[in-house]
């Protein structure tokens, strides 16, 4: 499906009474969706254990 065609259905699917800001995020959300879906393609993922280690890391910083 293309671009286009994901952000008609999806905006098909919102309630009537959705406002250009709703549109806008729900635009956002799948645009956000779309680059991790390409960049997982490409193989520019990290573990859920570096995920943690990083996540650690950032709480520690922070204190």
């Amino acid at each position: 499906m293309s671009d286009k065609q994901t952000v008609l259905e999806a905006i098909r699917r919102l309630p009537e009474e959705v406002s250009f800001r709703e549109i806008s995020e729900e635009i956002e959300f799948l645009a956000a969706v779309r680059e991790g879906e390409l960049q997982a393609d490409h193989g520019k993922v990290i573990s859920l254990e570096q995920v943690e280690k990083n996540f650690q890391s950032w709480l520690s910083k922070s204190s």
